[in-house]
């Protein structure tokens, strides 16, 4: 996959950063610049790894960090400032979603969020139209 003029470096190209273990989990965010891909990061066993996918669910890119004590917060944190993260109500297994792509339900629900984030966006940034105020003039 091709890299963006300096955006989004860590998710694109693997370069490993140093960070805290102690923090673990996993979180989803839709890069939005990127035809909506959808990524995947986790923490487990001193080490993250990000999986991307399309927005249909289709496996794009997967990218591991074996480095000790390196945290997805860490390694990809200043990408993530742009992403909108998501939130999904069952966590797939993400070995066979690399093979077989996202369930359906996975892709529903963060397209959902998606349009929802999108429909909030345009409704704050439509300009208010206020009538002016007719004053009658004083005798």
């Amino acid at each position: 996959m091709a890299t963006k003029s300096n955006t989004l470096p860590g998710l694109y190209e693997s370069k490993a950063v140093g960070g805290s273990s102690q923090d673990s989990g996993k979180a989803w965010f839709v890069d939005l610049e990127r035809a909506s891909n959808i990524i995947a990061l986790v923490n487990a066993r001193g080490s993250c790894s990000a999986r991307i996918f399309s927005a249909s669910g289709r496996p794009v890119k997967l990218i591991r960090d074996h480095c000790t004590n390196t945290i997805y917060q860490v390694r990809f944190g200043n990408d993530l400032k742009s992403m909108l993260r998501v939130v999904v109500s069952k966590q797939p297994n993400l070995e066979a979603a690399m093979a077989e792509g996202l369930p359906q339900y996975v892709v529903d629900e963060i397209n959902g969020q998606v349009k929802e984030h999108v429909r909030q966006t345009r409704k704050a940034s439509k300009p208010t139209v206020t009538e002016p105020t007719v004053t009658e003039p004083t005798v």
